[in-house]
């Protein structure tokens, strides 16, 4: 939608745009109908040149299918399908009046589309009002059967929403990068929601007046109850580098939840309140009114139950995170023992982070019904004589782990080489060299 064009101009051309699209399924059933009279008069033989009309026939059923490909590809599904015959409408109300078959199929449509389903009819409205299954879904009723963490506006991590132009929500695991650098990860069962509309600009202008049932929507299940307002004119202090982190400038609060309803009643308010605020910096004012253009955001954190699939994610990234970090500071360790020991001329086993990195890695790994075994000779070779040191049978880790049993020095292998910590089989010919001799490799 280009800038200049405002939202009313857009809405009229889209409606235009559907309009024009029913005019041409019309058209094509009209096609269709007279192709199956014109071969209704050709199976008679009633004194028509039945070669002639056959060729006229192939040629319009040729036409008629080109224009069925193109509403196909150019048009919406749902308008697409308003073209039905009168059997098929009959059978399709047969099942929309069952209400276990309605509720099951309305819960398979986006949440755009079942909001669309209330202007139906009766039948249909009542379907999702009395259906608590629905209800949840469209997020007008508290979910308080698995209370898992979601959200109407298309998952936990979203752009804007199809269902209110303008908004959008987000859920983090920890602080993002716009927030504070101060906070740290949120412990226990705690994420962090965030939930804002766009600027105010012409091109992203949100609504005022939604409709009665977006206004009830809970903005995500389980209901968050307060969260932090945030403008962007007072959310840093430009002046004084040490505050310069998010400070809140109110809150907003519901004991049922907070729903969509409060949050823009509470944007509109926060923008009335700070449309000329001392506070602003100077790129932030309009050239021309000289109001501020302002952005409003909501934060705050939300408490997930033990089994949500969101927290085990979460606890499985903290978990490796720990991991990652153990290891850093156990190789930096490492790197601090080598040196001195360097420097001293004296000798250090190998970390053992490194071989616990494999354990690890070997523990993680599904381990297969059948593991190959293998059999590794390993050769000492030195001044042109070679001698077998060591004979080892086993799956590739017992073999690696074997090897590393002894060997009191650190492995060196040559990027050009393998050993078989890497190979996926033993290969004849791979050398292992260590402080004292160099071994070969040979084996099946």
């Amino acid at each position: 939608m280009p800038p200049h064009e405002s939202m009313s101009e857009w809405r009229r051309k889209f409606k235009q745009r559907d309009d024009e699209f029913r005019v041409a399924v019309e058209y094509h059933a009209d096609l269709d109908a007279a192709l199956g009279q014109m071969e209704q008069l050709v199976n008679s033989g009633d004194g028509i040149s039945g070669e002639a009309l056959r060729a006229a026939l192939v040629k319009a059923r040729a036409g008629a299918a080109g224009l069925d490909i193109h509403l196909r590809n150019t048009g919406r599904p749902s308008l697409y399908t308003e073209r039905c015959p009168e059997r098929a409408r009959g059978l399709a109300q047969r099942v929309f009046d069952l209400p276990e078959l309605l509720e099951l199929i309305l819960s398979k449509l986006p949440v755009l589309e079942l909001l669309k389903c209330y202007r139906i009819n009766r039948q249909w409205n009542h379907a999702i009002q009395s259906s608590a299954n629905l209800q949840r879904q469209l997020s007008l009723r508290a979910d308080t059967l698995d209370g898992h963490f979601q959200s109407v506006f298309r998952g936990r991590i979203c752009g804007y929403s199809e269902v209110l132009p303008g908004f959008g929500t987000r859920a983090f695991f920890s602080t993002h990068r716009a927030l504070s650098s101060y906070e740290e990860t949120l412990p226990g069962n705690e994420i962090l929601f965030k939930a804002e509309f766009a600027s105010t600009s012409d091109y992203f202008r949100m609504p005022k007046q939604i409709g009665s049932r977006v206004r009830r929507m809970f903005i995500c299940q389980p209901p968050v109850k307060e969260l932090r307002v945030y403008l962007e004119c007072c959310r840093y202090n430009f002046t004084h580098h040490a505050e310069d982190h998010d400070r809140p400038s109110a809150t907003v609060t519901n004991d049922k939840g907070l729903t969509i309803g409060d949050l823009l009643d509470k944007t509109v308010e926060m923008l009335d309140a700070h449309k000329f605020c001392a506070n602003a910096e100077v790129f932030m004012l309009d050239d021309e009114t000289g109001e501020v253009k302002n952005e409003v955001s909501f934060r705050g954190t939300v408490v997930l139950k033990e089994d949500d699939p969101m927290l085990i994610e979460k606890r499985e990234k903290e978990d490796a995170r720990k991991r990652e970090l153990q290891e850093k500071k156990l190789r930096r360790q490492y790197i601090e023992r080598y040196r001195t020991a360097a420097r001293l001329e004296k000798r250090i086993r190998p970390c053992q982070i490194f071989r616990s990195s494999s354990q690890r890695l070997r523990e993680e790994k599904p381990k297969q019904q059948h593991e190959d075994k293998y059999e590794i000779t390993i050769y000492e070779q030195s001044a042109g004589w070679s001698e077998t040191w060591l004979c080892l049978q086993g799956t590739l880790p017992e073999l690696y782990g074997g090897l590393k049993d002894h060997d009191t020095d650190e492995f060196h292998v040559p990027n050009n080489k393998m050993s078989a910590q890497h190979a996926p089989r033993p290969f004849n010919g791979t050398e292992i060299t260590t402080g004292h001799a160099t071994y070969t490799v040979s084996g099946t």
